[in-house]
């Protein structure tokens, strides 16, 4: 009779990041727009349209269009690099949803060009920041520990997944 093991819960944990303004690429000043962002705190965001404002509140904290790719993975990635590299086998997800234009892959990869570099570049988004300290742990612990790593990364775009 095998053994089964149950998992446990993890609550999931939800940032929001505001995309920096950028020259080219997403929606220029001037363009028109239904919504558009009035405000924010390190828990909120406030949306305005031409009647109201909207405030929507985040559990964990919204990341404002200063923050850099290394404060993304130092704000973001210890807490799930832990649940990650423990021996107990928790699965990490990550999650980028907007519109187009509005920072996910930057967010996740960082610049294309960047991302064929084989040490570590402070522009990496979140994957390559991860691939790069697991395969770091994986090299401080092969002498007592055996590695099975499985990871999947797919994008969703004009109804086609992409893997």
């Amino acid at each position: 009779m095998s053994q089964r093991r149950t998992a446990t819960l993890i609550p999931s944990t939800v940032y929001v990041r505001l995309r920096p303004k950028v020259e080219t690429g997403g929606h220029a000043d001037g363009d028109a727009v239904e919504k558009w962002l009035d405000g924010w705190t390190h828990d909120t965001i406030s949306l305005a349209d031409r009647h109201d404002t909207t405030r929507y509140t985040f559990p964990t904290r919204v990341l404002g269009p200063e923050v850099s790719q290394d404060d993304v993975d130092r704000i973001v990635l210890p807490p799930l690099m832990q649940s990650f590299l423990t021996f107990e086998g928790t699965d990490v997800m990550l999650f980028a949803y907007g519109q187009t234009g509005t920072g996910k892959t930057h967010t996740m990869f960082g610049p294309i060009p960047k991302l064929v570099s084989d040490t570590f570049e402070p522009d990496w988004g979140l994957l390559p920041r991860i691939v790069y300290q697991t395969h770091a742990h994986i090299e401080n612990n092969t002498e007592t520990t055996i590695f099975h790593l499985h990871a999947s990364a797919l994008e969703f775009f004009q109804g086609q997944v992409c893997d």
